[in-house]
């Protein structure tokens, strides 16, 4: 018999993928509906696009058919152009899922100068085509021009304003000030979703008071899922292959892998790979599918430890043998690495500005656990 139930790892997950996170579903969507500004954090690899995407998104418009949903991901944005050019693709592809109507056309080409606004065909796809037309004088429309547009929207129907990877703004010369003065113009109902994987750079965004964004939106951190709820999403999938999982075993791979629920996918595909008839796993099944993982990606960490400096993968890798480390600029966890507070301090923050690490309530920790324990191991 086919297991069409496999471990999904490297990709946006679809609902029936998404093990639980039903809680942070029912609030966020609870959210929306009410109008609210949101920032929803967590780590990278936690399942925030996939549930926003495949299970919120889905139930907003299902609820609202006429509703305007953009979705922007601004990952790796550095300025004002690249955030604009953004938004007018997202918001092109949002409009024609509608297929709009000639009066709301021409409403806005009459809104925004420059445009030539027109609906077609996909020749590929034969999807409809919506494009804004922007004429050849001007590269991209301003992304505030492109909020003020779906907030006009909502008055009239409903929206929805979705914006993940939101803290790479930070770094763009006075995009904060240019989202919040466009933020302040939309309706107060129209619900706004700001996602962002970098806490530290998020904090800097949303909690620094004197930041143009500060005190923005009600703070929502992804879940953590739980072994009671992993234990069955595990068995569904392994069980066709012959194996099976009991909650203890999945409290200790959660503890193992920091409840990253893309490295415990990765472990869950290598058991469905390589264990078939295995029967009952047992907590000495862990490891070994931990270093069949570290194998599988040794040349991907191998490149991807070429873009730190050597004192940089010193410190990565002292982290990883040590972590959860409390105070990594104390003399004892320093005098490993034969730095200085003054040397160590500013790398510290680079490596977690990037989410390279991430400060947990109990120390410090390497972001992504496969690639903590292939640190240890190499």
């Amino acid at each position: 018999m086919i297991n069409n139930k496999i471990f999904r790892h490297d990709i946006l997950l679809d609902n029936t993928e998404i093990c639980n996170l039903q809680q942070d579903s029912d609030a966020l969507l609870k959210g929306i509906v009410q109008g609210h500004r949101i920032v929803f954090i967590g780590r990278r690899n936690t399942g925030k696009t996939s549930l926003v995407k495949a299970r919120i998104i889905p139930q907003f418009q299902n609820m609202n058919p006429k509703a305007l949903v953009v979705f922007i991901d601004l990952m790796g944005v550095k300025t004002l152009n690249q955030i604009s050019a953004r938004f007018q693709s997202a918001f092109e592809h949002s409009i024609s899922r509608l297929n709009p109507t000639t009066a709301f056309l021409k409403k806005l080409a009459l809104s925004i100068r420059n445009l030539r606004p027109t609906m077609g065909i996909d020749a590929l796809t034969g999807q409809p085509e919506f494009s804004l037309g922007v004429d050849s004088q001007h590269s991209s429309i301003p992304f505030a021009a492109i909020i003020s547009e779906i907030g006009k929207y909502h008055i009239e129907h409903s929206a929805l304003l979705v914006i993940d990877e939101f803290q790479d703004v930070h770094y763009v010369e006075e995009a904060e000030a240019l989202f919040r003065n466009a933020f302040q113009q939309l309706p107060a109902d129209l619900p706004v979703v700001a996602m962002g994987s970098k806490k530290s750079i998020l904090a800097k965004i949303f909690a620094v008071p004197k930041a143009p964004l500060a005190s923005w939106g009600r703070q929502y951190e992804i879940s953590k899922i739980s072994s009671e709820d992993y234990t069955p999403y595990f068995n569904e999938r392994l069980n066709p292959v012959g194996c099976t999982v009991k909650e203890l075993l999945m409290g200790a791979l959660i503890q193992e892998m920091d409840g990253i629920p893309e490295a415990i996918n990765l472990i869950g595909d290598w058991w469905q790979r390589h264990y078939a008839g295995g029967g009952e796993l047992t907590s000495q099944d862990i490891f070994p599918a931990i270093a069949g993982v570290v194998e599988e990606r040794h040349s991907l960490f191998l490149e991807h430890m070429k873009f730190y400096t050597e004192k940089e993968e010193t410190f990565l890798r002292a982290l990883a043998r040590s972590q959860p480390v409390k105070s990594p600029l104390g003399s004892l966890f320093l005098s490993k690495l034969k730095m200085s507070p003054g040397g160590a301090g500013p790398l510290i923050k680079r490596l977690e500005a990037d989410a390279i690490i991430y400060r947990q309530p109990e120390g410090f920790v390497i972001g992504d656990p496969i690639l903590a324990h292939w640190l240890r191991r190499n």
